[in-house]
């Protein structure tokens, strides 16, 4: 009998398994995920990339060399630059190619947001060709006047911030119509304020000595504004020099204020004096706010001060607060919050919708 012998079975590849993952898929992860996680992302497919380069392009924050190499990219990716609406130059060590941004800086578009460093270049030249509607513009630097030119010429901004002084025309109130807020240190704030109208200010102190206040003059200038303030961040000397310099119309308008800590809050501990009745300029200015402004709903570091509508006190220091809230009423609490120098600035008790223009 003839024996049967077998065949070896053909060894079956199983089926590729394919790895890419759906575009959209990725995008949500990416929302919730940091930007070196969106980076590794874009790495899986390029129909993952198209997709999420709206992610990486859309809101851009460069420093030093890696800014050229940014603009690089948006040159010669032109299908980029329509992408962005938020771009910020973080330092001022930041550099481009002046020819390259030229060709770049016209194709932005969308751009909403621009903040600038030193090295940073305009020409008049480029104006007549840009295309974007800025709603905030920040400089980290001196502001030469072809930027306040092109400051002129964006109606719709709201909100302005200066590192440093300026040199060059103001815009008006005619100019920027929508203007809301500016950040700016005391001499620029107060120059802004004879031409522009906004309703939030703070002051920047991070380039001067504590000790540093407003001129008479400046003072003065402030109080030839037809701006209502209506939230303010400065030091209490500041807002002393204001309140003694006919800025009272003004500021008739406050609703939140928020103090700077300076010397003064701690001169008292070594007079022996109460707070409230020394002459430090904290204490006067207590004095000067309590009853004159009806519209007044929260002060940051305010003791004894009767404005019908303050229910909220809160003391900062850097290392812990004490809030106060039900002022004066029969549910009056004080709770005391330790401050870890590491964590995220401002609290969570602070980013609330009305302090966002001030931290």
């Amino acid at each position: 009998m003839r024996r049967q012998t077998r065949r070896p079975r053909r060894s079956v590849s199983p089926a590729p398994v394919s790895t890419s993952l759906n575009p959209d898929i990725c995008l949500e992860v990416a929302r919730l995920s940091d930007r070196k996680a969106q980076l590794s992302l874009c790495r899986v497919s390029k129909e993952v990339y198209r997709t999420l380069r709206v992610l990486i392009y859309q809101n851009i924050y460069v420093r030093g060399s890696a800014a050229n190499a940014l603009v690089d990219t948006l040159d010669k990716k032109t299908d980029l630059p329509p992408i962005v609406e938020s771009l910020l130059f973080a330092d001022e060590d930041a550099f481009v190619d002046i020819a390259q941004w030229e060709r770049v800086i016209v194709q932005l578009k969308n751009l909403q947001f621009l903040g600038i460093a030193p090295l940073i270049p305009l020409r008049s030249s480029w104006i007549p060709r840009l295309c974007f509607r800025l709603s905030s513009f920040e400089s980290l630097s001196t502001v030469s006047a072809v930027w306040l030119d092109l400051l002129r010429r964006q109606p719709s901004l709201k909100h302005l911030s200066f590192a440093d002084s300026f040199h060059g025309d103001i815009p008006t109130s005619n100019e920027l119509p929508l203007l809301q807020s500016i950040y700016a240190p005391g001499p620029v704030i107060a120059q802004f304020a004879k031409h522009l109208r906004f309703r939030h200010v703070r002051f920047d102190y991070d380039r001067y000595l504590a000790s540093w206040s407003l001129l008479p003059s400046e003072a003065l200038d402030f109080s030839l504004s037809s701006s209502k303030i209506t939230t303010i961040r400065i030091s209490a000397p500041d807002l002393l020099k204001l309140l003694t310099h006919g800025a009272q119309d003004v500021l008739s308008s406050l609703e939140h204020v928020v103090l700077e800590e300076d010397r003064s809050w701690t001169d008292h501990l070594y007079t022996n004096i109460p707070l409230v009745s020394s002459t430090t300029s904290l204490g006067t200015v207590v004095a000067q706010l309590d009853g004159s402004f009806p519209q007044l709903k929260s002060l940051y570091i305010g003791l004894y001060c009767t404005a019908p509508q303050l229910r909220t006190l809160n003391l900062f220091a850097l290392d812990g607060y004490a809030c106060w809230t039900h002022w004066r009423e029969s549910a009056e609490v004080l709770d005391y919050q330790d401050i870890d120098l590491d964590d995220h600035w401002p609290p969570a008790d602070l980013q609330e919708p009305q302090y966002s223009n001030v931290f």
